[in-house]
């Protein structure tokens, strides 16, 4: 597998570490660039987030004032308008969460899965320390799993940290 340098100080590198949960797991190209695209699509959806909120606020204020200052609502028509968009907003909301909130939980399993690997390996390592020999396993194969990490060794650069 070939080799590239990311630098630590890069905005990409930040995005992916606040953002995009990226961990020492991530040691290739291919994880390190869907974690950068996962932080770019969870900044986006906090500042959309961000902005609704304001948008609600303001819009839930400016009908307050009409109704304590001048002492009526607006027009039914517009009112109903205004309700309009802000139930269609909150669905869109809700819509964008649902999607995040599942990426964030297939990553999640993922990250669980590799450390259930990670303790594997150090139990294997203590077996050795008392027996002289690594456990015999039978390999599990997977002819998609199997494909997935030839072309992943081929394709994808191996990172390194500067």
């Amino acid at each position: 597998m070939k080799e590239m340098e990311i630098n630590r100080g890069s905005w990409h590198y930040k995005l992916a570490k606040k953002f995009g949960g990226l961990t020492y797991h991530h040691d290739d190209f291919c994880s390190y660039t869907r974690r950068v695209l996962l932080g770019m699509l969870s900044l986006f959806c906090l500042t959309l987030l961000a902005t609704l909120a304001v948008y609600m606020v303001t819009s839930g204020a400016y009908f307050i004032y009409l109704r304590v200052e001048l002492g009526h609502w607006p027009k039914e028509g517009w009112y109903a308008v205004g309700v309009f968009i802000d139930v269609v907003i909150l669905l869109v909301c809700a819509i964008i969460g649902i999607i995040a909130g599942g990426a964030w939980w297939f990553e999640r399993a993922k990250d669980t899965r590799e450390e259930r690997r990670h303790q594997q390996r150090v139990a294997d390592e203590e077996y050795y320390a008392r027996h002289g020999s690594y456990p015999v396993r039978e390999p599990e194969t997977h002819f998609i799993r199997d494909s997935y990490r030839a072309f992943k060794e081929k394709t994808c650069y191996r990172i390194t940290l500067e």
